[in-house]
């Protein structure tokens, strides 16, 4: 049978109607645009706009169309004039449709709300239409079709035209038509405006601007669109533009008196949609008043004393004043006003017919006499003044309201009279009375944070200024402040610097006089986008208004100004944000009033070293008197001397009167005539105005604290705001400095072939900048030829935390072959306060000496020292073993490093290593050193016998055969040279040799022994014995027993790079204990710190090389046999220690390993029921006595001897023991095994809550 004959007939059904079944219908999804900017109402996101009309299918969302206000058809504001709506729509169905606008869905705009008529289609009727195509879709932008007349539903306001950006304009003068300032059958066209620079020259400011807008019908629009040319268009550039009247009103304006208006051409603008519609505008910002018009004067009364002084204006050569702006703009519509000799100013009463209310602009205008631009004239002014078109820079720019336009609110009354300036009855040209002018010189200078300039968040549309690239400037634009100055060009610029990196900019320069104290700027950088100007506009902000303010004034009102003035710092603001500072008082009587100035300077950057006795005085000369009778000179009579207020910081306060000017120098000296350096005088500086190279300060009105200054100690010139670092963002710079003259004496180091030097540390507190490593990133410089090297680390602020200790140490790179490498001193430390990390942001350590080694007077001799250890201990724990390779070697007298490490041989005979080492030193030095394991590398090979394991996985781990000598804390060992032939070291506990570890023989456990540790934590909640740290919080912090020596570790089978044992207060009482059993075999010395969590994580009182860096406590023998044989209990508890400070733990007494000691033997069936201690016997003694005690329960038993002043001689019992009664006899030795002097003694017991003292007398 046939496959098809083996189908049943419901599956051959099923098979045809796949076949044949249509596919089914995907919905497209579409989106409508309208653009409501030429709906003559004005339209606000808040509004509504919608889609009305009919549809020949369904839409696929469910949606709806009416001819009504329940279409769903809603279009939502995506910006401006901007509306859109997406809708599903299956293809081929066609939408027959208008948009309606209204305030709400009930209000339309126009009354109807509707669009006007299209040119009808195939229906005959008058609608828009779209029929879906089969995939999503974007309309084109339509324009709400507003006017009378048909249109094609394509329609836009203005062509299309190629390689060009079309932007259509549109005006709305019902306000000024209203106010009858505006007559539309007898005044216009319109015109657009702008600049031409970003136009591409299709704007200008002038009367060839190429932008003219027609009236809409019979209304009150009026529009049109520029044609600007695609290639000269920059996106990002801002377009300013007003719209102004040809044939103006007679009592209209011609120009808007608003800021200038802007738009931003985008990227999509110039090449994408190449058309943009601005929405429409009332000119002048000014709708329609429900008010008319009514006929009113006002009073214009100017004085021009000012302008007379600085010799700009002068009455009888001709020179008058008008008023610009009621009337309109230009010289024709201007207002001429008259001198009134007795209130010698110039007045106007002029006729207006406005609405109450009306806000009207003018400015003051200077009309000069035609000979100021006549050189053959004795009136030619020059300068400025060349030609004719220079009369025409005569306007006002009344400082107190930053340049803007002056502006009255008018009344409709007889005789308005405008307010005056400052309280008086007129008003001033440029708002400066006529003692606003100074008379002398001034030296100024202008200081600006450029730092707002460079971040987009504060300076988000424009090119950011770049710091160390790009260049900035005071730019002065006024014709009338450039004439005072006998500028002859159009600009006036002052370059700005920044000579300490922070930011802040400064320029100086000298006013020639007589000018204006208000001096308007604004400031122009250069940026990857060509120059940059915040000037802008026609308000206030348009540019920057400073004042020079005057010292004093007295009781007749005539001020005096000073010498040199320091402008206050401001920011660097966007156009049309600029600061105006307030005008000065010039209507108070006032005195000099004395300001207190603070000098700080640091002295690190002295090549001499200066500590808190010695001498820094300030030297040089002064322009006026000190208010606190001090005096300046040249010489040491100068009363200008420093306080030391802590390491290489020094300070004076002084008073000074305002604008006054320092000239000075630092001198510094080891007392008032022997300077540092020999001279004690600091180098040269960047010469000032008066071509001097000393330091410059100017007084200002207020107390000031000046930046920290650095003594300048080197050769060139420098700016005053030196500093020995640069200044970056988002970092915190630390200086270092490293003297190695001590190590260059010693013939240890020679700067011409070893070196550089580096810093290293800590790398988790640096925010990684400093590492333990090679890969730290300090690296220091020489200065010049002399000893000193010094560098800058870079910190990130971010990483940075306040509180947190910073180690570190100096490093030599490429070493002398018999000097260090490394210091051997404790780990330097500096602390961040909050005030380094987010305040000054930087600071200079205090130098050091490398080593703490300064030169010595004597030369280095030759010399032998022998070395001699022996390793019983560590071969006793199975961490040595000299027949499978393992070797010692000595670190440190060479360097630390293992290139530099010294060879040790064994000598079978004295079952010990010795070495026979030369050295070069200055006798008396001071040598550092350590013994070290030199494991044989099969010892982390798994495969190999020899094999460690736990801590001793890898190659690295080789790395850790660091001895810890308990006796001394683990620190250092040293000797002090001798120069002798042969130099022997004293060995421990009195032998002739050293014992790695300082561990004899027999201080090796051999069983387990079960110890406890006993802590008090109460030290470390106090702020008085913990004031640096976070406090340990009772109840709610952990604290552990953290052991971090490998070789503890190793005998303890840990495998991880700690050891911790947690401890708990199961009492409350502040001592925390912890229990373990310790693996043997081990070191009876148990190396630890404590760590406790608390509000800052975790704090670890570990710190530093020397003693006291971690805690050492012993287990003790109970025995010791008469072959000094001891035995170690099976339990210990160690006495309690208290918490302590980094670098202050607690490093107990070994034991006595070398005197035999009894045990306490008990006697047999006696079970006392109370605790006792009997008196000795005999006694006294000589030279041993027995004391015998009872124990009524088993408990911890400690029995100690104690000299007459308290100190412990010897512990006879320190153990858990059972009930019963025992003795024991102390031989009269102390811990070392010496014979104790006679005398008084003490014992003490103490078992549980049982506490008892006896007496003793060992008599010889």
């Amino acid at each position: 049978m046939t496959l098809l004959r083996k189908m049943s007939v419901t599956a051959m059904v099923a098979m045809l109607i796949f076949a044949f079944t249509v596919p089914a219908i995907s919905q497209v999804n579409v989106t409508f645009r309208v653009n409501t900017s030429t709906n003559n109402d004005t339209l606000h996101a808040g509004h509504f706009v919608q889609m009305r009309g009919q549809h020949t299918g369904t839409f696929p969302d469910g949606k709806n169309i009416t001819w009504g206000d329940d279409s769903d058809l809603v279009l939502t504001n995506v910006g401006g004039d901007y509306w859109e709506l997406t809708i599903q729509m299956n293809p081929q169905d066609t939408l027959y449709y208008k948009y309606w606008a209204g305030f709400d869905a009930t209000s339309g705009t126009g009354g109807s709300g509707w669009e006007g008529a299209f040119v009808k289609g195939p229906l005959g009727w008058d609608t828009r239409t779209y029929i879906a195509g089969n995939s999503d879709d974007v309309l084109d932008m339509a324009y709400f079709h507003d006017d009378a007349g048909e249109v094609m539903q394509s329609w836009r306001p203005f062509e299309v035209k190629a390689d060009t950006v079309a932007v259509w304009f549109r005006v709305n003068m019902a306000g000024l038509t209203k106010k009858q300032q505006f007559d539309p059958a007898a005044n216009g066209p319109l015109t657009v405006r702008g600049d031409n620079t970003t136009s591409g020259g299709v704007l200008t400011w002038g009367d060839d601007t190429n932008v003219i807008l027609s009236r809409e019908g019979d209304g009150d629009f009026w529009s049109g669109a520029a044609y600007m040319p695609k290639a000269d268009l920059t996106a990002g550039n801002v377009q300013q533009y007003k719209f102004f009247i040809v044939n103006k009103h007679a009592d209209g304006p011609d120009w808007e008196s608003v800021d200038n208006r802007t738009f931003t051409f985008s990227d999509a603008l110039i090449n994408t949609t190449m058309d943009t519609t601005l929405a429409w505008n009332w000119f002048n910002n000014e709708p329609p008043s429900f008010e008319d018009p009514v006929p009113g004067n006002v009073i214009f009364r100017v004085a021009v004393d000012a302008l007379e002084k600085t010799g700009l204006f002068s009455r009888t050569v001709g020179d008058s004043i008008i008023i610009k702006g009621p009337k309109g703009w230009d010289d024709a519509d201007a207002i001429r006003m008259d001198y009134n000799p007795v209130l010698n100013e110039y007045t106007a009463n002029v006729s207006f017919n406005l609405v109450v209310g009306s806000t009207v602009y003018y400015k003051y205008f200077v009309k000069w006499d035609p000979s100021r631009v006549d050189p053959m004239s004795p009136n030619y002014l020059g300068y400025q003044f060349q030609e004719a078109d220079d009369l025409g820079t005569g306007w006002e720019e009344p400082a107190v309201n930053g340049g803007a336009d002056r502006t009255f609110v008018f009344e409709g009354v007889g005789a308005q009279l405008l307010p005056g300036d400052f309280g008086f009855q007129n008003q001033y040209f440029n708002s400066l009375l006529p003692t606003g002018v100074t008379t002398d010189p001034v030296t100024v200078t202008f200081n600006i944070n450029m730092m707002p300039a460079t971040d987009t968040s504060t300076n988000p549309d424009l090119a950011p200024f770049r710091v160390g690239m790009d260049t900035a400037w005071i730019k002065i634009d006024t014709p009338l402040f450039r004439q005072t100055q006998q500028v002859d060009s159009d600009t006036l610029r002052y370059m700005l610097t920044d000579s300490d990196g922070d930011g802040v900019y400064s320029a100086t320069t000298t006013l020639m006089s007589p000018t204006f104290i208000s001096v308007p700027y604004s400031i122009v950088y250069t940026s990857e986008d060509g120059e940059i100007d915040n000037a802008s506009g026609y308000s206030l902000g348009r540019r920057y208004y400073q004042f020079i303010h005057p010292v004093s004034i007295n009781q007749d009102l005539e001020p005096t100004y000073p010498s040199s003035f320091n402008f206050p710092t401001v920011d660097w603001k966007l156009p049309g944000e600029c600061v105006v500072e307030t005008a000065p008082d010039l209507l108070t009587p006032f005195e000099p009033q004395p300001v207190n100035v603070t000098f700080r300077v640091n002295t690190s950057t002295n090549n001499d070293t200066l500590h808190a006795g010695h001498f820094v005085q300030m030297r040089g000369q002064h322009t006026g008197t000190f208010p606190d009778g001090k005096n300046i000179t040249w010489g040491d009579d100068s009363d200008l001397v420093l306080t030391n207020v802590g390491g290489d910081y020094w300070e004076l306060t002084i008073q000074m009167n305002p604008q006054d000017t320092l000239y000075y120098k630092y001198w510094a000296g080891f007392d008032a005539t022997s300077g540092t350096g020999g001279s004690g005088w600091e180098g040269a500086f960047v010469k000032g105005p008066l071509g001097w190279d000393t330091r410059t300060y100017i007084a200002g009105n207020s107390d000031d604290v000046l930046d920290m200054a650095y003594f300048h100690d080197d050769a060139g010139e420098v700016m005053q705001s030196w500093r020995p670092f640069e200044v970056k963002a988002d970092t915190v710079a630390v200086w270092f400095r490293v003297n190695m003259a001590g190590l260059t004496k010693k013939q240890q180091f020679d700067p011409a072939a070893n070196g550089p030097l580096t810093v290293r540390g800590d790398n988790t507190t640096s925010g990684g900048v400093l590492t333990w490593g090679d890969d730290t990133n300090v690296i220091l410089s020489r200065e010049g030829d002399g000893d000193f090297w010094s560098g800058a680390a870079y910190m990130p602020k971010a990483d940075l935390t306040a509180g947190n200790v910073q180690q570190y140490k100096f490093f030599i790179v490429n070493k002398h072959a018999d000097g260090p490498d490394w210091e051997s001193v404790d780990n330097r430390t500096f602390t961040f306060s909050d005030a380094l990390i987010n305040t000054t942001m930087d600071t200079t350590l205090a130098w050091n000496w490398f080593n703490n080694e300064p030169p010595s007077f004597e030369d280095p001799v030759p010399g032998n020292v022998i070395f001699r250890v022996a390793v019983d201990a560590l071969e006793k724990t199975g961490l040595f073993s000299r027949t499978v390779g393992d070797s010692i070697i000595i670190k440190g007298p060479k360097g630390w490093d293992d290139a530099d490490a010294i060879r040790m041989d064994y000598n079978p005979v004295l079952n010990e290593y010795t070495a026979n080492v030369s050295f070069n030193l200055v006798v008396g030095s001071t040598v550092y050193y350590k013994y070290f394991v030199k494991w044989d590398p099969s010892r982390v090979d798994p495969m190999s016998p020899n094999y460690l394991g736990y801590q001793f996985q890898e190659a690295d781990d080789l790395g850790t055969g660091w001895e810890e000598p308990a006796v001394n804390g683990g620190a250092d060992r040293t000797f002090v040279f001798e120069g002798v032939g042969a130099q022997l070291l004293p060995g421990d506990f009195g032998f002739q040799n050293q014992y790695f570890n300082s561990l004899l023989p027999t201080g090796v456990t051999t069983d387990p022994v079960t110890v406890t540790f006993n802590i008090n934590m109460m030290p470390a909640t106090d702020t008085s014995t913990n004031p640096d740290l976070a406090p340990f919080r009772v109840g709610m912090d952990t604290a552990w027993i953290k052991i971090d020596t490998p070789l503890f570790r190793q005998t303890q089978q840990v495998d991880s790079d700690t050891l911790r044992y947690m401890l708990t207060d199961s009492d409350g009482d502040g001592v925390y204990s912890a229990t373990t059993t310790l693996m043997s075999p081990t070191f009876i010395s148990v190396p630890y710190s404590i760590v406790y969590t608390s509000e800052d994580g975790e704090i670890d009182n570990a710190s530093g090389y020397s003693l006291g860096r971690r805690y050492y406590q012993f287990i003790h023998p109970t025995t010791i046999d008469n072959d000094l044989v001891p035995t170690y209990p099976s339990e210990f508890n160690f006495p309690t220690v208290d918490w302590k400070l980094p670098g202050e733990c607690v490093v107990e007494t070994a034991p006595d390993l070398l005197t035999p000691l009894a045990v306490a033997e008990r006697e047999e069936d006696l079970l006392p029921t109370e605790f006792g201690l009997e008196q000795n016997y005999p006694n006294p003694f000589n030279p041993e006595t027995t004391l015998k005690y009872s124990l009524a329960k088993t408990a911890d038993v400690q029995i100690n001897v104690y000299n007459s002043i308290g100190q412990l001689v010897q512990v006879l019992v320190n153990q858990r023991q059972e009930q019963g009664a025992y003795r024991i006899t102390w031989t009269g030795t102390d811990f070392y095994g010496r014979i104790a002097p006679s005398g008084i003694y003490f014992v003490k017991m103490v078992a549980g809550d049982f506490h008892a003292v006896k007496k003793m007398t060992l008599l010889k």
